[in-house]
């Protein structure tokens, strides 16, 4: 094996390491965020919580929780769908960006993750009221 060879054989196999290494930033965590927010939209907010570090567990208790959720609901209705934004990455920690659907408002979700994974911060902004105006789906004429 020539020295050119080999030089091309270790490129490749350490751009192969690199690359193995490497995750999709943010699917794990936006399927966590995702489930996060159906299991308070489930009424299950125990089992969201447990999403929290220890820091937010002390912070925020799943009555508390529970709570901020009646509140959305009140002011919004019943969460119709979510829709990921994006992930946004910083030091440490990540955020997922969660626009949630309600009956008669929109919600902005910030969810940061640590790097253990765990929610290390919950932002949800005030909702933003939409006419949701029912449309019929495409129709053919009749001629």
């Amino acid at each position: 094996m020539t020295r050119q060879e080999l030089v091309l054989v270790l490129l490749l196999v350490g751009l192969m390491l690199l690359f193995t290494g490497c995750r999709t930033y943010g699917e794990p965590i936006a399927v966590a965020a995702e489930d996060f927010i159906n299991k308070l939209a489930d009424g299950r907010a125990a089992e969201a919580a447990e999403y929290f570090n220890d820091d937010m567990k002390e912070q925020l208790s799943p009555v508390q929780l529970e709570a901020a959720w009646e509140v959305l609901e009140e002011a919004g209705g019943r969460l119709v769908e979510q829709r990921y934004r994006e992930v946004v990455d910083f030091d440490f920690h990540r955020v997922i960006l969660i626009t949630g659907i309600f009956e008669k408002a929109d919600v902005e979700f910030r969810i940061t993750f640590d790097e253990g994974e765990k929610i290390a911060g919950l932002y949800i902004k005030n909702p933003e009221p939409v006419e949701r105006v029912a449309t019929a789906g495409y129709q053919f004429s009749r001629r």
